[in-house]
């Protein structure tokens, strides 16, 4: 704590999810959620709560990125029913899996090719269908295809 002026506190929230990190060569890390609260204190007083910040920091590298508000908000809707890591790697081994078969077989899924949207519709459907958590499957498979 600070005798005076900004004091940031950083607060670990534990497991997020699985991101592609920019710095690990874009691949799909696990990644940690971190608050950083700041206080402007006076003699160790904390006087006045300035901002908080919400990001994700990858458990690979360190590497970290700011979740905007309105991410946030979206996040908090169903932040009590995320997937733990062991369902999160369950899912994530189930799209490789999938993905490699489909490559071999010659077919290259992309979220942006609109001739394999339905693809990713139909394995979507498939997983909210078994997992129950629409928002979070669509965050896995959004990641995952990128």
């Amino acid at each position: 704590m600070k005798f005076f002026g900004e004091d940031i506190k950083q607060v670990d929230k534990g497991y997020f999810g699985v991101r592609r990190c920019t710095i690990c060569n874009d691949e799909l890390q696990d990644v940690n959620l971190v608050e950083l609260n700041s206080n402007f204190n006076i003699f160790f007083i904390p006087v006045r709560k300035l901002a908080s910040k919400h990001i994700l920091v990858c458990q690979n590298c360190g590497a970290f990125m700011e979740i905007n508000e309105e991410l946030w908000k979206y996040y908090l809707s169903y932040l009590n029913k995320r997937f733990n890591k062991s369902t999160t790697d369950e899912i994530i081994q189930m799209l490789t899996d999938m993905n490699e078969q489909l490559i071999t077989n010659g077919v290259k899924l992309e979220l942006d090719n609109k001739y394999a949207q339905q693809s990713i519709d139909l394995i979507y459907r498939s997983m909210v269908e078994k997992y129950k958590v629409c928002e979070n499957v669509e965050e896995l498979i959004s990641v995952f295809y990128k």
